[in-house]
């Protein structure tokens, strides 16, 4: 949700996360005109980050990313969710420097399941969904004409809860409390995930085919398991100074 958060081999921000960090933009630019903003975020669900670079004869690596979600719908019902798919794709220069494609999310309801308890499991049906691309100033969708065929995703359980605040993965990497010349922003993020093994198709394509992108975390593991089941809650609050600016 926030921009390009990049490795040697990744060109990798946790997508889903980009339109609450819009919102939070526009909050910020209305503040002289607002009161305080209240954001608070629940997500629910399990994540899989996917990663394949292809040499090009120039030197060049062509990079892609493809990061799959299930998001559960309500705690009383984890059977009824959305499937979240979001794509990255970049030319990666020799010199580390990166041309990127605009990024493009699709999303629709799916059923699945969610160990709320334990973090132990999670799954969602096959789905195909209609792609946007993604404005990264205003969050904006526009229908691009593709689609993403998803098969049957399942997350398995590879680790004991990790627990991180703001410096986890899920969260959009504010800091947890800035005071402006006009504005307080207060930014607090409670991730508690597992680590999980991933089985499902993208276009048909296992994602045994694809290497890791962000996931394993730093600090976690194992090495292999390139997606995590999730409960993570954010809250954010800018409120201007009396008095204004």
């Amino acid at each position: 949700m926030h921009w390009l958060r990049s490795n040697v081999d990744s060109l990798v921000y946790f997508g889903s996360r980009l339109l609450v960090a819009c919102w939070i933009v526009s909050a910020l630019a209305g503040l002289a005109q607002a009161k305080a903003f209240v954001l608070k975020d629940v997500g629910r669900g399990a994540v899989g980050a996917f990663n394949t670079c292809v040499p090009q004869s120039n030197g060049d690596q062509l990079c892609e990313d493809f990061i799959v979600e299930y998001f559960i719908v309500s705690p009383n019902n984890a059977m009824q969710g959305t499937a979240v798919f979001t794509h990255y794709k970049a030319f990666i220069h020799p010199d580390g420097t990166a041309d990127e494609f605009v990024p493009e999310l699709g999303f629709a309801g799916v059923t699945g399941s969610y160990d709320i308890s334990h973090l132990t499991l999670a799954s969602m049906s096959g789905i195909t969904l209609y792609l946007n691309d993604v404005d990264p100033i205003t969050g904006d969708l526009t229908p691009n004409g593709r689609m993403v065929t998803l098969g049957a995703f399942v997350w398995t359980a590879a680790s004991d809860i990790y627990v991180f605040s703001n410096d986890g993965p899920f969260g959009i990497g504010l800091p947890r409390h800035v005071v402006y010349e006009c504005v307080t922003q207060i930014y607090n993020s409670h991730e508690r995930f597992t680590t999980a093994h991933v089985t499902g198709t993208i276009n048909g394509i296992s994602v045994a085919e694809y290497g890791p992108a962000y996931l394993p975390w730093p600090g976690t593991g194992p090495a292999d398991a390139l997606g995590a089941v999730t409960d993570v809650r954010i809250k954010f609050i800018t409120a201007p100074h009396s008095g204004g600016c």
